[in-house]
This record gives C-alpha cells, sequence and structure tokens, in this order.
C-alpha cells in the first residue's frame, strides 16, 4: 500500500505558504515596534501628482491643492493653474489676480541682480465653461523672463474657496512642497 505521507506533508506546506503570505499590497505605516536586528519599517512617500500642462507643481498648505507654474521662457509668458488636492482637476478662484515676486537664478542656481513683480490676470476658457472672476488659470507675459528658465518666486496670496495661501515660496522648474 502506497503511503499518504508525502501527499499530507504537500498540503500542509501549500496550506502554510498560502496562510502566511497575507501580503495584500498595501502600504503599512511603521508601528514602531521591531524585533532586534530587524529594519524598522517606514511609510512610502506619498505619491506627488503629475502637472498637467508640464509645468512645475507647487503645493499649497498641507497638499490641500496645488499650484501648477509654467514659463515660456522664449516669450516669457508665465501660467498659473489651481489644481484640487491630486492636481488632477482645476479649481476655480474669484480672484482678481496672482501677484508673485520672482528672481531669476543664473547657471549656478544664485540670484540675478534683482527681483521682480509680476501680476497675473485670471483667463476666461468658453469651453470650460470658466469666466473672468470664476477660473483655474492666469496668465502674463513677463518679457524680463524670457531666456530665464530657472527662478525662485514667493506667491502673495491665493484664495481658493475659503482657504487662503499666503508667501508660498517654490522653485521653478522645481516646483515646492
Amino acid at each position: 500500500m502506497a503511503s499518504t505521507r508525502p501527499t499530507i506533508t504537500l498540503i500542509t506546506t501549500l496550506a502554510l505558504a498560502l496562510v502566511g503570505c497575507g501580503d495584500d499590497g498595501r502600504e503599512r505605516p511603521s508601528t514602531g515596534a521591531s524585533s532586534p536586528g530587524a529594519q524598522t519599517p517606514t511609510v512610502q512617500a506619498a505619491h506627488r501628482p503629475t502637472a498637467p500642462h508640464g509645468g512645475a507643481l507647487v503645493a499649497l498648505g498641507d497638499r490641500a491643492a496645488y499650484a501648477e507654474i509654467k514659463l515660456d521662457d522664449a516669450t516669457g509668458k508665465l501660467t498659473v493653474w489651481l489644481l484640487n488636492d491630486n492636481a488632477a482637476q482645476p479649481i476655480r478662484s474669484p480672484q482678481v489676480a496672482v501677484d508673485m515676486t520672482i528672481t531669476p537664478l543664473d547657471a549656478k542656481g544664485n540670484p540675478g541682480l534683482g527681483s521682480l513683480s509680476v501680476s497675473l490676470p485670471p483667463v476666461g476658457d468658453p469651453q470650460t465653461g470658466e469666466t473672468v472672476g470664476d477660473t483655474s488659470r492666469f496668465e502674463a507675459e513677463a518679457k524680463l523672463l524670457t531666456d530665464t528658465p530657472r527662478f525662485t518666486g514667493t506667491i502673495k496670496l491665493l484664495m481658493i474657496g475659503k482657504d487662503r495661501f499666503e508667501d508660498v515660496a517654490f522653485r521653478y522648474p522645481e516646483g515646492g512642497e
């Protein structure tokens, strides 16, 4: 008579492997507990969204929303889009302008000779139904920024819903947290 021991061993091994492999692919934060010699688990870095227009994302508050900044350095056209918390949808604002202070950087990343103030008025878009006073896009030409691919800046004030974001610093083209 043939032995059933190899069959029972195989079934037991498969059952233990399935039960012990409880990884469902979700990220888990550290519990703070660790055994001697084991690495302490950590939360993986939060997902950083991608700028939908190819600009630099600047987090507002604790990533409650984003401002995307894009410069056409050939023409000096500077655009700011206001986006939701995952930078996927526009957020409209009644703001009359987005005011910033910009300091151009040289090739080594050092500040240039001075700063300039730029005021970007709201831009309507008939395709999206956005109008001046109810838009997510602000735009202006700043001829002084032509051939200036890198700069630092501060957005003086952004109003999104009931939230106020003041003195928001960023680097272009890197963006900012």
